[in-house]
């Protein structure tokens, strides 16, 4: 007969252990993978995201915005005023992407942001399913590296 014995604290440090390093994982596998699809034009949605374990569940949080990537959305006139802070800053993505302007107050930058500003209101979004993919091929490799980890 063969028996194991199990230290239950040390099985639950071990444990906390390996979920934080899971969160911390999939943190930064879901910054990786919007760097890899959009740059750094998504600056502030990777600064924003964060894992946190919380009991037996680790919770995701991120700027709203990271919905709207993941899911795209339906038709709808974005906000492109330059003194408006809200998402998206159209100016500055068309800035970037398109190098239309060296300032948000040029004619061209103006009108390209019109452009894609009329161009969202007719087709929305895509989606970029950043979360899900990460989830569906990274899921199994992240929890087994961990888990290694904290149990050797």
């Amino acid at each position: 007969m063969v028996r194991i014995v199990i230290d239950e604290q040390d099985f639950k440090e071990k444990l906390n252990k390996a979920m934080k390093g899971i969160a911390f994982d999939f943190q930064e596998s879901f910054k990786r993978k919007l760097t890899q699809q959009h740059g750094k034009d998504v600056g502030d949605l990777q600064g924003s995201i964060k894992g946190k374990v919380e009991g037996t569940t680790i919770n995701f949080r991120m700027a709203e915005q990271g919905e709207y990537v993941e899911y795209g959305t339906p038709p709808h006139w974005p906000p492109f005023d330059p003194n408006e802070k809200s998402f998206p800053d159209l100016y500055g993505w068309v800035r970037r992407k398109w190098g239309k302007g060296s300032r948000d107050g040029d004619k061209e930058n103006k009108q390209a942001v019109f452009l894609l500003a009329r161009h969202i209101s007719r087709f929305g979004t895509k989606p970029f399913p950043f979360l899900r993919t990460t989830f569906d091929f990274e899921f199994g490799d992240i929890v087994r590296k961990n888990l290694k980890l904290a149990f050797k």
